[in-house]
């Protein structure tokens, strides 16, 4: 993990929390509790976050409803808030119309620090929190993802040695050879992919970021 520079004022944006993650039409058949704890996670940090830190929202738009829902722990609370959202039609949030906008609005704000959680964090965060650094790397600002906010399927967390690893992203078996069972050297998880890559990006990754100054 890297380092950050003192944060004066942050913002936050919470990456598709909603109900097909875990209960709907993308989850179905696959071990997703990695993914219902992070949401657990953002519900209490949006619960204690002083309401005068800038949250925004993305959404798939999901054609059934209950799948584009944002998630039971959140939906009340994103309501009451009444956090602005964005509709994410790929990976990439500066694809979102009104992305590029509230993040200059943050700027103008002399905000320091945007910090991310979500889902997944192999894919939308991944790709999400490096597109932000590309698109604003020459601004004041740093891009921040708290892992303990993020998810991903259970299976993007087992570790595994190149071969198996390459199967595994290439169909999606999981299965693990001998050396992936009997050895600690030479492994690496998806989850551990996304965090590498995200590092070479320039986005700075926090398993567990300081929230202590910006709670009520």
């Amino acid at each position: 993990m890297n380092s950050c520079k003192p944060i004066d004022k942050l913002a936050v944006i919470l990456i598709d929390v909603q109900q097909a993650f875990v209960s709907g039409s993308w989850s179905m058949g696959m071990a997703v509790e990695r993914i219902r704890e992070s949401f657990g996670k953002c519900e209490k940090l949006i619960q204690s976050l002083s309401p005068t830190i800038p949250v925004l929202l993305t959404q798939c738009p999901f054609i059934n409803p209950k799948d584009r829902a944002f998630h039971t722990s959140v939906k009340k609370i994103f309501k009451e808030r009444n956090y602005p959202v964005v509709y994410k039609y790929g990976t990439n949030i500066m694809e979102a119309d009104g992305a590029e906008n509230w993040v200059e609005s943050m700027l103008e704000r002399q905000v320091d620090a945007v910090v991310l959680g979500g889902c997944t964090t192999t894919s939308c965060v991944r790709v999400s929190s490096s597109a932000l650094v590309r698109n604003f790397k020459h601004a004041p600002v740093q891009f921040i993802v708290d892992l303990s906010l993020c998810g991903a399927r259970d299976s993007n967390y087992i570790k595994r040695c190149k071969a198996c690893m390459q199967i595994y992203m290439q169909t999606g078996e999981t299965r693990n050879c001998e050396l992936c069972v009997n050895s600690t050297e030479g492994l690496t998880s998806p989850v551990d992919m996304a965090v590498e890559y995200m590092l070479n990006a320039g986005v700075i990754v926090k398993e567990h970021f300081d929230w202590s100054a910006y709670l009520v």
